[in-house]
């Protein structure tokens, strides 16, 4: 509902404190499998596309019937007041390649964009499991809160049934590159589990945003490379992700303290938006050794004596007697710690964002100095400097070749 999004947005600012995961007193701590691989659609098939790059009229209208979109949450739900498609500014609109969903203060009045696959009815596009994308450019604007996401159609075509289940795969909030990926289920006392991971480059260039439903498992992706898996099981309680999911894309606004500034324009930008069904394509979603790069949250990278992580040509190596090193893809030593450990030692990117080598005892052999640093993370890369540490904000804080 509205109400429910309401309270989501003031749980914002105490879930990005918290580090990662927590929506306040909504979310139940999880487990998070922080994962990074490719994607295989080998053996899927596109069932239903949106494709903005060729499309000459967008079919949209205010509440259907008919239409392939709608302007409004089919469960008239509007946490935002989101502009009909023939208003006083026009939020949609088709050109250049892509399709612009704009948010605005029109004449001292803030509306959103919204986009729902389904009508009040629940007549439309929904499908239960597969891989659901989207490609966009985010507008990284003060007080936006951009979002692709799903809701369950039984719940709109049934509300006696008083349980919902919704799948964020993207939101985002103003010029943060917190990049939000949460699953809910919403009834007399809801729940939900959440992500975020840190994607510096969010706000440059074309990125895709994905996830892939199946009955085991649910995996998301940035530019189909996983950066969260987690089981098919609705938070708190004994149910499954496992009905027909309809999809929605908004351009929302904040409000109170953190609403966007007056005379405000803001635009997102989307090539597509594509369904596909299959399965097995996240079978290989924790192999990243292929990946160009690859971003650990703190806590998340602690490597052994003999034990390695890599991405495509380059080595994150702690070897035999206690010595870290970055090798390409000749064996070249690129750094080390040089440093000597045997007392059952390991490196670990600890949980205030200090890369450390200790022992069993908690010696500490070598570190990066980055303590103070709970949101930032650590990105292994094939382009130099290979190896850095970065804050919050994507602001490098170390790294072992300077460049």
């Amino acid at each position: 509902t509205g109400y429910q999004r309401r309270v989501r947005e003031d749980t914002i600012d105490q879930k990005m404190k918290t580090h990662r995961c927590a929506l306040s007193c909504l979310l139940l701590l999880s487990v998070l499998y922080l994962v990074e691989g490719g994607l295989d659609l080998t053996n899927y098939h596109v069932t239903w596309e949106q494709d903005f790059t060729t499309m000459q009229t967008l079919n949209v209208t205010p509440w259907g019937p008919g239409s392939t979109w709608i302007a409004h949450t089919p469960y008239a739900g509007d946490w935002n007041d989101f502009m009909d498609p023939q208003g006083p500014y026009l939020p949609f609109y088709l050109g250049n390649g892509y399709l612009t969903l704009r948010a605005q203060d029109y004449k001292g009045q803030y509306y959103g964009a919204m986009l729902a696959s389904v009508d009040p009815k629940g007549n439309g596009f929904a499908q239960k499991y597969g891989y659901f994308e989207m490609s966009a450019r985010l507008p990284g604007g003060a007080g936006m809160w951009p979002a692709f996401w799903l809701d369950d159609v039984d719940s709109v075509k049934n509300r006696h049934l008083n349980a919902g289940e919704e799948i964020d795969i993207l939101e985002q909030y103003d010029n943060s590159p917190g990049l939000h990926t949460t699953i809910h289920y919403w009834n007399s006392k809801p729940t939900g589990v959440g992500s975020i991971s840190t994607q510096c480059d969010m706000f440059e260039g074309w990125h895709t945003y994905g996830l892939d439903l199946q009955p085991d498992y649910l995996t998301f992706y940035y530019d189909r490379v996983a950066i969260w898996q987690v089981p098919n099981k609705t938070p708190g309680v004994n149910d499954t992700y496992n009905r027909e999911m309809y999809v929605m894309v908004d351009l929302a606004y904040r409000t109170g303290s953190d609403k966007p500034p007056a005379g405000f324009i803001d635009d997102m930008l989307v090539q597509y938006v594509r369904v596909w069904q299959g399965s097995g394509g996240s079978a290989k979603a924790f192999d990243f050794s292929d990946a160009n790069s690859h971003t650990w949250e703190s806590t998340q990278l602690k490597i052994f004596a003999g034990d390695k992580v890599s991405v495509k040509n380059i080595d994150l190596f702690f070897n035999e007697t206690g010595d870290l090193q970055l090798k390409d893809s000749k064996g070249d030593i690129l750094w080390h710690s040089e440093t000597t450990c045997t007392n059952k030692c390991y490196a670990y990117f600890q949980n205030d964002g200090n890369f450390v080598i200790l022992d069993q005892t908690g010696k500490a052999y070598w570190a990066s100095n980055t303590w103070g640093n709970n949101m930032g993370v650590l990105v292994l890369s094939n382009e130099s400097p290979f190896l850095r540490i970065l804050d919050g904000s994507c602001n490098k804080k170390w790294s072992p070749i300077n460049n």
